[in-house]
C-alpha cells in the first residue's frame, strides 16, 4: 500500500488529489444543504399527503389570506379531508422559577399534533375539552425549553408556570424532532375557539390539511369551495362576510407542506447548488487533465511492459489503482473541508433557512462524497488505461512525440467557460445586492433602537387598560436623556405578517365580484413616524389626543391613497374595514405618509393604514388597543445604546410599571435591516466564493496545459530556433495560443451567463439583475490573466537551447 500511495501521488498526483478535494468539498456542502432542506423527507409520517391551506382572491394586494375561525370550522368537517389543524405563532411572556422571559410559542387546534404524527416524549397531548373556551390551562413544553429551564427533569409533568399572566399546568414535553413551524418552539398552547363568537372574516390562523391516501387536490378544493359559500349563512353576524366571501372569487388553495416550509429560499438553494456543481465540474476537468497527461507520460513505459508480455488487464490496473487512491484521499480531505464550511454556514447562514441547525456532515454526506470521489477518479483511470498498450510497437517508435489529441484543450475551454459564467453571475448578484442595500425602505434606520412588549389579557383585559399602560410607559421613556423621540407600533416594518385587512372608501365604488383590497394595518402611537423618520406628505400625524380619546381617524400610506383617490384629495375622506356596509365604523383620513417596505426590501413598498393605539372597531362594544407593542426610540447617542445603557433604563422603567412584564427582543433597527438582507448576503457570499475558486481552477488548468504543451514541444522549439526563429516571436506565439483558448471559453461562457443572470435575480434576490459592465470586465480580466499564466511557459519555450533540445530525442 505505501508503494501504491507513492505511485498515486507522484507525477502531479498530489495536485490532482488537492484539486479534486476542492471540487468534492464544494459538492459535499451543496449536497448536505440540499439534502437537509429539500431532499430529505419531512419528519412527519406520510408527509406527501400534508398541504398548507390558505386563500387567494383578485384585488387582495397581498399574496394570500390564511384561515379565519369560520373557514376553519367549516372546512374541518369536510369528508374530502382526512384531517385539518390550525395554528398561530405567538410570543409568550412566561414566569417559571421566579424569572420572567419572552418565549416563542404556538397555539394549536387539538387536531394539529396528531395530524403531523407528533407524540409527546413525556405526558400527553391536548384533549378536545381543552380547546373549548375556558376548558383548560394545559401547556406542552418544547424539548429545548424543558432542558434549559427544567434541566430535563422527567417529573416536570404536573408542574405549573405562568403564561401571559395565566397559570398553566404542564401536561407533556414534545420530542426533540419537533421544530415546526419555527426552529425553536418553547411552548405549545391549545387554541381556544368559540363557535358562538366566531370572527368569520378575520384571517389569523395558518392551516395544515392531511389529504386521504391517494386523494386528489382538485377534488378536495371543489368541496372546500362549496363549503365556503355557506359562510355567510352559518355566520350572519359578520355583515360584510356575504359580499367578501360568499359571492366573491375568494378561493381556497392547497400547497404541499414542503413547498410551504421551504418557501422562496428553494430557488436560492438550487441556484447555489448549481454554482457548487459547476465548481465540481471544473475541478473534475482539471483532474482529468492531470491524470490523462500523466497517463500519456507513462504510455512508453507501459508499451515496453506490454512488449515484454504483460497482459492488458494488468496494464489497465496500473492506471486504475492509483486513480482510486487519489479519489479516496480526495474524498477524505473534501469531508474535512466541507465540515469546516458547513460549520461556518450554520453560524453565518440566515435563520430563515429551513433546518439550518440540522445541516452538517452526516453518514449520507460521507457516503455521497467518498462514493463520488472514487467514482470520478476511477472513471478517469479507466479512460487513461484504454489504449495504454493497444499498439506497443507504435508507442515504442513514437518515443516522446506529442500525439495530436484535443481533449486537453477542450477541457480547458470548458473550465474557462464555466468560470466566466460564474464570474459574470457573481458580478450581477453583487450589483443587485448593492442595489438592494441602497433601496429606500421608507424610514431611516440609523440610531433607532427597538424593544418588544406584550400585555397579558389577565392584567390588561381591554383597550382602556392597555392604553393607560402605554401612555405611562411612553411618557417615562420620553424623559430619558438619551432618547430623542419615542413611539410604538404593534408590528415593525420589514417583518411582514401582522394584520392585513380589506378596506373600502366611502366615495369609491367597488365591482361586486371583487373583495375589498387588502392592505397592511398597523396600530401606532404618537411619535412613531418621527422616531422612524417616515415622511409626512400631507395633513398631520397621529397625536396624543387620538389615542386618549379613541378618535376615528387614520393615517395612510401613499400607495393606499393613490389606489382609491389617485394623486391627491385623500385628506378628509372616510375609509372603513371590510365592505363598508351599514354598520361600518368610518375613519377619517387625517394624514398621508410615505410608503414603507413592510414585507422586506426585495418587495415593493406597501401602503399601510395606521390607526391610533386605541381605536373603535366594528363589531366591538369597547375600544380596541393591541396587546403587542414594539417600542421605537431614536437615540441621541448610538454609542450609549450599544453599550446597554438604554436597555437597562428601559428595563428598569418597565419593571417599575409592571415587574412581571419582560422586555423582548432588544434590537437596533439597523439589525432588522441586516437580518432582512441575510438571505441575499448569504447567497452572494457563497456565489462569490464558488466563482473565485472556479476561476482560480480554470486559470490553473490553463497554466498547466500551456506548461505541459511547452515542455512536450521543446524539440520542436529547438528546431525552430536553430532555423532562425526569433525567441520573442516564439514567446508571443505561445501566449497567443493561450489567448485563443481563453477566447473560445469566453465565447461559450458569456452567452450562457446572459441566460443565467436573467433567471438568477428572482431566485436569489427577488430583483431583476443587470450588470452590463461585468461582461467586458470579465473578458478583459480573463484574457489578461491568461496572458500572464502563459507567459511563464512562453519564456521557457523561447529560452530553449537548440542543441540541448535536439540531443534529448
Amino acid at each position: 500500500m505505501p508503494t501504491l500511495l507513492r505511485q498515486a501521488l507522484r507525477r502531479q498526483g498530489w495536485l490532482a488529489m488537492l484539486t479534486l478535494a476542492v471540487g468534492l468539498g464544494a459538492a459535499a456542502v451543496g449536497f448536505a444543504v440540499l439534502d437537509a432542506v429539500l431532499l430529505r423527507p419531512l419528519p412527519f409520517p406520510d408527509a406527501g399527503d400534508l398541504y398548507s391551506l390558505h386563500h387567494t382572491a383578485p384585488g387582495l394586494k397581498i399574496p394570500r389570506l390564511e384561515q379565519s375561525d369560520g373557514t376553519y370550522l367549516l372546512y374541518r368537517d369536510s369528508p374530502a379531508l382526512d384531517s385539518l389543524g390550525v395554528y398561530r405563532v405567538d410570543e409568550l411572556d412566561v414566569v417559571a422559577g421566579g424569572g420572567a422571559e419572552r418565549l416563542v410559542g404556538i397555539r394549536v387546534s387539538t387536531e394539529l399534533l396528531p395530524l403531523l404524527g407528533v407524540r409527546p416524549r413525556l405526558g400527553r397531548g391536548f384533549t378536545a375539552e381543552e380547546e373549548a373556551p375556558g376548558g383548560g390551562d394545559a401547556v406542552l413544553l418544547g424539548d429545548g425549553y424543558w432542558s434549559r429551564r427544567f434541566g430535563g427533569d422527567p417529573d416536570v409533568v404536573g408542574r405549573s408556570l405562568t403564561v401571559d399572566g395565566r397559570p398553566r399546568t404542564v401536561v407533556g414535553v414534545l420530542p426533540p424532532s419537533f421544530r415546526f413551524p419555527s426552529p425553536e418552539v418553547d411552548l405549545v398552547l391549545p387554541l381556544a375557539l368559540d363557535p358562538l363568537a366566531t370572527q368569520a372574516a378575520l384571517f389569523r390562523f395558518s392551516a395544515i390539511a392531511r389529504l386521504p391516501a391517494g386523494g386528489e387536490a382538485g377534488s378536495v378544493l371543489g368541496d372546500l369551495r362549496g363549503r365556503l359559500q355557506r359562510l355567510p349563512v352559518d355566520y350572519p353576524e359578520s355583515r360584510w362576510t356575504e359580499e367578501m366571501l360568499g359571492s366573491s372569487r375568494l378561493a381556497p388553495v392547497l400547497t404541499p407542506l414542503r413547498t410551504e416550509i421551504v418557501g422562496e429560499i428553494q430557488g436560492l438553494l438550487w441556484g447555489l447548488g448549481g454554482a457548487l456543481g459547476m465548481l465540481l465540474l471544473v475541478a473534475c476537468s482539471n483532474v482529468a487533465t492531470l491524470l490523462l497527461v500523466r497517463a500519456e507520460d507513462r504510455r512508453p513505459e507501459l508499451a515496453v511492459r506490454a512488449a515484454l508480455g504483460a497482459d492488458g488487464g494488468r496494464l489497465r490496473r496500473a492506471h486504475l489503482a492509483p486513480a482510486l487512491v487519489i479519489g479516496g484521499l480526495a474524498g477524505g480531505l473534501a469531508l474535512l473541508l466541507a465540515d469546516g464550511a458547513l460549520r461556518w454556514l450554520v453560524r453565518q447562514g440566515p435563520e430563515s433557512l429551513p433546518s439550518i441547525r440540522a445541516i452538517g456532515v452526516d453518514l449520507r454526506t460521507v457516503a455521497f462524497t467518498l462514493g463520488l470521489g472514487i467514482a470520478l477518479a476511477g472513471l478517469v483511470g479507466v479512460l487513461a488505461g484504454r489504449g495504454g498498450a493497444d499498439s506497443p510497437a507504435r508507442w515504442l517508435r513514437a518515443g516522446k512525440a506529442l500525439p495530436r489529441q484535443r481533449w486537453r484543450q477542450l477541457l480547458v475551454v470548458f473550465q474557462i467557460a464555466v468560470a466566466a459564467l460564474l464570474w459574470v453571475a457573481s458580478g450581477a448578484v453583487a450589483t443587485g445586492w448593492q442595489g438592494l442595500r441602497t433601496i429606500n425602505p421608507g424610514f431611516d434606520p440609523q440610531s433607532v433602537e427597538t424593544f418588544g412588549l406584550r400585555l397579558p389579557a389577565s392584567r390588561y383585559p381591554d383597550g382602556e387598560a392597555r392604553s393607560a399602560f402605554y401612555g405611562r410607559l411612553l411618557d417615562r421613556l420620553r424623559a430619558l436623556p438619551e432618547v430623542q423621540t419615542v413611539g410604538g407600533v404593534h408590528r415593525l416594518p420589514l417583518t411582514g405578517g401582522g394584520s392585513n385587512n380589506g378596506w373600502s372608501a366611502e366615495d369609491v365604488p367597488r365591482p361586486p365580484d371583487e373583495v375589498p383590497p387588502v392592505f397592511p394595518t398597523r396600530w401606532a402611537s404618537e411619535g412613531y413616524f418621527e422616531a422612524l423618520g417616515i415622511p409626512l406628505r400631507e395633513g398631520r400625524l397621529l397625536e396624543p389626543a387620538d389615542r386618549e380619546l379613541g378618535r376615528s381617524v387614520a393615517v395612510v400610506g401613499e400607495s393606499f391613497a393613490r389606489h382609491f383617490w389617485g394623486d391627491g384629495g385623500a385628506l378628509g375622506r372616510r375609509i372603513a374595514l371590510g365592505t363598508g356596509g351599514d354598520d361600518a365604523r368610518w375613519l377619517t383620513v387625517v394624514g398621508v405618509v410615505g410608503d414603507v417596505r413592510d414585507r422586506g426590501l426585495a418587495h415593493g413598498p406597501d401602503g399601510i393604514v395606521y390607526l391610533p393605539l386605541v381605536t373603535q372597531l366594528p363589531g366591538r362594544s369597547a375600544a380596541y388597543a393591541p396587546p403587542r407593542l414594539s417600542l421605537v426610540m431614536r437615540v441621541r447617542s448610538p454609542e450609549s445604546a450599544a453599550q446597554g445603557g438604554l436597555l437597562s433604563s428601559t428595563r428598569r422603567i418597565v419593571a417599575e410599571l409592571d415587574p412581571e412584564l419582560p422586555l423582548g427582543d432588544p434590537r437596533s433597527l439597523d439589525r432588522w435591516v441586516a437580518d432582512d438582507l441575510a438571505e441575499s448576503r448569504f447567497a452572494l457570499g457563497t456565489l462569490l466564493a464558488a466563482a473565485g475558486v472556479t476561476g482560480l481552477l480554470g486559470l490553473v488548468g490553463l497554466y498547466g496545459l500551456m506548461a505541459y504543451w511547452a515542455q512536450r514541444r521543446r524539440r520542436d522549439f529547438g528546431v525552430r530556433l536553430a532555423l532562425g526563429a526569433r525567441p520573442g516571436r516564439l514567446r508571443r506565439w505561445v501566449v497567443f495560443r493561450a489567448m485563443v483558448l481563453t477566447a473560445l471559453g469566453l465565447a461559450l461562457g458569456l452567452p450562457a451567463a446572459t441566460v443565467v443572470v436573467d433567471r438568477l435575480g428572482p431566485w436569489l434576490l427577488g430583483l431583476p439583475l443587470s450588470a452590463p459592465w461585468a461582461f467586458p470586465a470579465v473578458t478583459f480580466l480573463f484574457l489578461a490573466v491568461a496572458a500572464v499564466a502563459a507567459d511563464g511557459p512562453a519564456r521557457r519555450a523561447a529560452a530553449v537551447d537548440p542543441q540541448a533540445a535536439l540531443r534529448t530525442d
